[in-house]
Formats: structure tokens, C-alpha cells, sequence
């Protein structure tokens, strides 16, 4: 994994944004998904037991309303 200051954060996600054209809310979605599937690796696997999906970090409205076989909200 690679670390980044904020100044080189905020200069990739301006690259992304502005010369490849990837909407800003792409950007956070993925990064949210990426913390969360984080956090669930974290947890201990109960069998049985909801420990959540990855599909669970895109919890959008849409998501929630029809959400994918196996998913918990």
C-alpha cells in the first residue's frame, strides 16, 4: 500500500477529476468502499453472524432499496 501527504492526495484527485474525467463522487464511493471492506477484514468471522459485504459499503438509496443477493444493511 502506498501512503500519500494530502497535498499529493488533493494533486491525484485533481488528475482524476479534470484529465481523465472521473466524477469527484466516484472518487469517494471507491474510497469508501475501500474503508470499509477494510474494516470488515478486521472483524472476526462468527458463522451465522452478519459481518456485512463488501456490496454494503456502496449503501446508496438504490442499494438499499434493491440490494444484491447476500448483502446485509
Amino acid at each position: 500500500m502506498k501512503l500519500t501527504t494530502a497535498e499529493q492526495m488533493k494533486e491525484l484527485d485533481r488528475q482524476a477529476i479534470e484529465e481523465r474525467g472521473i466524477p469527484s463522487i466516484d472518487l469517494m464511493e471507491r474510497a469508501a468502499a475501500g474503508v470499509a471492506e477494510a474494516a470488515l477484514a478486521l472483524l472476526p468471522k462468527r458463522p451465522g453472524k452478519c459481518r456485512g459485504r463488501p456490496c454494503a459499503a456502496r449503501a446508496t438509496t438504490a442499494a438499499m432499496e434493491s440490494p444484491q443477493p447476500g448483502c446485509c444493511f
